[in-house]
């Protein structure tokens, strides 16, 4: 059991790697970018201009609320990770549209959940930046579906075989929970959808 927890946590540090990293580089950015956007609302309240400080501050609440879109699902290392990819896709000039919502207790290891979210994105996100000459946009769904806890993921490709050292990783993580895999690659996007039933979920946990 105790050789279990270590494997799981080393599992789940070797996904979230980075992260930490990332996130103070993104504090620094975020206290930054707050001086440059007093700095510009001070230079307009000098001038009087109250009509640009008005739109000035609602463009800053819409990217406010965008953020907000962000739906907890009650799993840290995911919602970090989602949180993460969401402003990746921002910083790639790619839209990352998400689809998710509070998990209930699954019994799903955190480290599997995490890889398979945060492999399916680093795809995605990758994949969509090749892409030219048609919307480069991602969406990405994370809730529960009729008993099962659907993962799916569908962006454009540039190619036309699906990536199969992902596949073989996803559906190697899916089959400890009893859980399936589907791959599609149609018009130039590729659909992932993994189905992970609640109840397998539990008992593959406690394997």
């Amino acid at each position: 059991m105790c050789f279990r927890v270590i494997a799981d946590k080393i599992k789940l540090l070797s996904v979230c790697r980075g992260l930490t990293a990332q996130n103070v580089a993104d504090l620094r950015a975020m206290r930054h970018d707050l001086c440059n956007h007093l700095c510009a609302i001070s230079g307009l309240a000098q001038l009087g201009d109250t009509a640009r400080i008005t739109g000035y501050v609602s463009d800053m609440l819409g990217l406010l609320a965008m953020n907000a879109l962000l739906a907890g699902t009650g799993c840290a290392p995911v919602d970090a990770i989602l949180a993460d990819k969401l402003n990746r896709a921002r910083e790639m000039d790619l839209i990352l549209s998400l689809d998710t919502a509070p998990l209930p207790a699954l019994g799903l290891r955190d480290c599997d959940l995490a890889l398979i979210v945060a492999s399916l994105l680093d795809h995605g996100l990758a994949q969509a930046r090749r892409v030219t000459g048609r919307p480069r946009q991602i969406h990405f769904t994370l809730k529960m579906e009729n008993g099962f806890l659907l993962v799916r993921c569908a962006h454009p490709v540039k190619g036309a075989r699906p990536n199969k050292a992902l596949a073989a990783k996803v559906r190697k993580c899916a089959a400890k929970y009893g859980g399936v895999c589907r791959f599609q690659l149609k018009g130039g996007t590729l659909l992932t959808e993994i189905y992970l039933p609640a109840q397998a979920a539990q008992a593959g946990a406690a394997l």
